[in-house]
């Protein structure tokens, strides 16, 4: 008897994963590239371009702040990914906006790091909320242990106090 959880099935799942984040992208790039700031400035001449949200208490050890880790070589892997598998114009580097910033909801796709160190201001929580209920996309990268999830889904409980 063949069991469902194949090495060949579980092969597979990291790149429909990928497949799935990849089309997600894609299609709000096109979206992102019919909207305006609020200043009127127009968007970034690429059709898609990452946001990734600063916290707080950003502080990390080092040289970087929590949020930065891995900045900015996860960008240029995933941007290298959409360039190579779509036909999407990809940024290089990303935006970093924190989550009250009014020019977050330019940015369909929003990457968080280290989110098992998080803590959101209430105004922050608040523009996230909205951001998200607009239809923004949130990609939480990070989470070691039991711990930092708890960190993370605090946080969201504060971002949708009425939701699990």
């Amino acid at each position: 008897m063949k069991q469902s959880g194949s090495p060949n099935r579980l092969r597979l799942r990291p790149l429909l994963v990928l497949a799935a984040l990849l089309a997600a992208a894609a299609g709000l790039a096109l979206a992102q590239n019919a909207q305006r700031r609020a200043g009127g400035d127009s968007l970034p001449r690429q059709e898609f371009q990452i946001a990734r949200l600063i916290d707080s208490l950003g502080h990390g050890g080092g040289r970087r702040p929590w949020w930065a880790i891995d900045y900015p070589e996860a960008e240029h892997h995933f941007t290298q990914g959409i360039r190579r598998l779509t036909r999407v114009d990809a940024a290089s580097d990303s935006i970093h906006l924190r989550g009250n910033d009014p020019r977050l909801f330019d940015y369909p796709w929003l990457f968080a790091q280290q989110v098992g160190r998080w803590y959101l201001l209430q105004e922050e929580a608040d523009g996230l909320r909205e951001y998200l209920l607009r239809g923004g996309f949130l990609v939480a990268d990070d989470f070691h242990g039991t711990y930092e999830l708890e960190v993370f889904l605090e946080s969201m409980r504060r971002v949708f106090p009425d939701h699990e």
